[in-house]
C-alpha cells in the first residue's frame, strides 16, 4: 500500500504535486475518482494534508465512493415546509382550549389568582 499525499490549498479545494487542483465540497472526492481513473491501484491511501501536517487520510476507493448530493438533500439547504398534515390556526385554537401557551388560553387557577388579587407576591 502506497500513501499519496494531497495539499488543501484552500477551503474545500485540494491540489495534487503536479499541480491539478479540484475545489467543491467533495473535492477529496472527485480528487480520488479521477486518480482512479487515471490508473492509479485501488489499494492506495491518500493522505490529505493542511500546512504540511496530515488532516484526513482514507483509501482512494473510499474517498472515490464519497459523493455530496448536493443542496437537493442536504438538510442546511432545505427550505422550512410546515408538516403537511399541521393546520397553523387549529393548533393554536387547541393550545387555548387546553390552556397551553398563547395569551388567549392563559388562565390563572387556585392560590396564585388569589394571592394577586390581595396584592401579594406569587
Amino acid at each position: 500500500m502506497t500513501d499519496l499525499l494531497i495539499n488543501y490549498s484552500a477551503a474545500e479545494a485540494v491540489t495534487l504535486a503536479d499541480g491539478r487542483t479540484w475545489r467543491g465540497p467533495n473535492c477529496e472526492g472527485s480528487a480520488a475518482r479521477h486518480l482512479l481513473a487515471d490508473g492509479l491501484p485501488p489499494d492506495t491511501r491518500l493522505v490529505f494534508c493542511r500546512d504540511g501536517k496530515p488532516a484526513l487520510r482514507g483509501g482512494i476507493v473510499t474517498f472515490a465512493g464519497r459523493m455530496w448530493a448536493g443542496a437537493k438533500y442536504d438538510p442546511a439547504f432545505q427550505p422550512y415546509h410546515a408538516h403537511p398534515r399541521q393546520d397553523a390556526t387549529s393548533s393554536t385554537n387547541r393550545a387555548a382550549e387546553n390552556r397551553v401557551g398563547g395569551a388567549a388560553g392563559s388562565h390563572l387557577a387556585g392560590d396564585v389568582e388569589a394571592a394577586l388579587a390581595e396584592g401579594g407576591v406569587v
